[in-house]
């Protein structure tokens, strides 16, 4: 007998093809990774214009933090490992 859940993207309910399926569609599937990777890169502009603010002047601000979150996510740098590290010298 196969489980009933709740997609957790949509809410729509649909029936488990294995148990740790959390979408009930591809389509979901990819909609909650790109929600999660935006996110991601909102956190991640946040903690670059905390950290560069005393650095770069404030009408140049935007397009730098957009070029080196550019480049991070080019070279698959993970600025949460770096954001947790500078927290702690603070």
């Amino acid at each position: 007998m196969r489980k009933t859940r709740k997609c957790a993207f949509c809410g729509k309910e649909f029936t488990c093809n294995s148990g740790s399926q959390r979408y009930c569609s591809e389509q979901c599937a990819e909609a909650a990774k790109a929600q999660r990777k935006k996110k991601q890169l909102d956190t991640i502009h946040e903690n670059l214009l905390y950290i560069m603010s005393p650095f770069v002047y404030e009408e140049d601000m935007d397009e730098f933090c957009t070029d080196l979150l550019r480049f991070a996510m080019d070279h698959n740098y993970r600025p949460e490992v770096e954001w947790k590290r500078y927290k702690t010298k603070l």
